[in-house]
């Protein structure tokens, strides 16, 4: 509680806003980005699955089972396509906080320079050939 207080007393605030837009940005970016790679691997896996329906249309035990293998078939595509969905949204969750850590490292330096310079005094000045090291 005292790193939150200190960042709103010194108008650090934003920094804590960054990680949850970048965050939130990139879980949306890469579910619409695997969108079309999620349909396909659904139809395959389907495919694999799927049970033959006779195209008759008969009276009487055929007829219930035709329509019970058309039932088990659109449920299978139901739960194939939320079973491959939740994988991909918990890889995505799995991985995004790393990315998103990479990606805010210059941001998180700069908040340890801002921070240090606000409790100690000390300055550090920008330096080229330090950030090539």
């Amino acid at each position: 509680m005292a790193a939150a207080s200190f960042a709103l007393r010194h108008g650090l605030w934003w920094l804590f806003l960054v990680p949850i837009v970048l965050w939130v940005l990139l879980a949306y970016g890469l579910f619409v980005a695997l969108e079309g790679p999620v349909d396909d691997l659904t139809r395959w896996v389907g495919g694999l699955l799927e049970l033959d329906v006779a195209s008759t249309d008969g009276e009487g035990l055929s007829g219930f089972w035709n329509s019970t293998k058309e039932v088990l078939n659109s449920t299978r595509e139901f739960v194939v396509t939320w079973v491959l969905r939740l994988a991909i949204a918990f890889l995505l969750f799995l991985v995004n906080k790393y990315i998103v850590l990479i990606l805010l490292s210059p941001l998180l330096a700069y908040a340890s320079e801002r921070t240090e310079e606000l409790v100690t005094g000390a300055r550090f000045p920008f330096s080229w050939s330090q950030l090539m090291k």
